[in-house]
């Protein structure tokens, strides 16, 4: 059996569309959450859904080398992504405010009452601060 007899090579999906991510994998995994009764996906849902994910994840990497590299760090660790995602105020740490990440770690954090007496009468002028 001889595929595509015009003699030129097949181009991907995510050639095509100039995405690093997989179209095709995408479009495959979004058939398992299609409603009941419905049987296609358009090709152009997969590709918008796949620059997505990639401009996500393209935004997430490059935080975390971001922070890796405050720490002088020469890779990216858990705790990076982890820090990263909680740096992230805008985007990224709303998307991922309930995600825990396995080996992230907690957030840093201390409490008023537990700073020292210099700060004892902020707790009493205003008790919600954070």
């Amino acid at each position: 059996l001889q595929r595509n007899t015009g003699g030129r090579a097949p181009i991907s999906k995510s050639a095509k569309s100039a995405l690093t991510f997989p179209v095709a994998r995408v479009k495959r995994q979004m058939y398992k959450y299609l409603a009941h009764g419905q049987n296609s996906i358009q090709v152009t849902a997969a590709v918008y859904l796949t620059a997505v994910l990639q401009y996500l994840v393209g935004d997430l990497v490059e935080q975390a080398a971001l922070v890796a590299d405050m720490q002088n760090k020469r890779r990216i660790t858990p705790r990076c992504i982890f820090l990263a995602i909680r740096e992230d105020s805008s985007q990224l740490g709303i998307l991922l405010s309930n995600v825990t990440i396995d080996e992230g770690g907690v957030c840093a954090y201390q409490h008023l009452m537990l700073k020292g007496s210099s700060s004892m009468h902020f707790i009493f002028l205003a008790p919600d601060l954070h």
